[in-house]
């Protein structure tokens, strides 16, 4: 079953991923996943609004999960903590076509 909201979406990250959505409706939702331990790997993949997929083995930790809790702090205490690899950029752009930019500058590609 398909997710049929944002609530639905971010349920459908996982702990390790993130769902954002843009100022003109649309949505760019980021599964990951990884292991520390031999043989070390990562994994992630990336949906979005148009139904484009997206993925990548760059090594993200917990990049996408720490980021929903520095938006918060920031929020709450008005600081400027950083750009937490390009993650920023992608969360707080104006429209899909700007995120999708963002994400490729991370190390997404587009699924074939």
């Amino acid at each position: 079953m398909a997710a049929r909201n944002a609530s639905e979406r971010e349920a459908a990250t996982g702990y390790l991923g993130i769902s954002l959505e843009y100022p003109d409706g649309s949505w760019l939702a980021i599964c990951y996943n990884d292991s520390h331990h031999f043989p070390r790997w990562s994994a992630a993949l990336a949906l979005d609004s148009q139904g484009v997929l997206y993925r990548s083995k760059e090594h993200f930790c917990g990049l996408f999960s720490i980021y929903k809790d520095v938006v918060e702090q920031e929020r709450r205490f008005g600081l400027e903590l950083g750009e937490y690899r390009g993650l920023k950029a992608v969360a707080t752009s104006p429209n899909l076509e700007a995120a999708r930019e963002h994400l490729l500058k991370m190390g997404f590609r587009v699924a074939k």
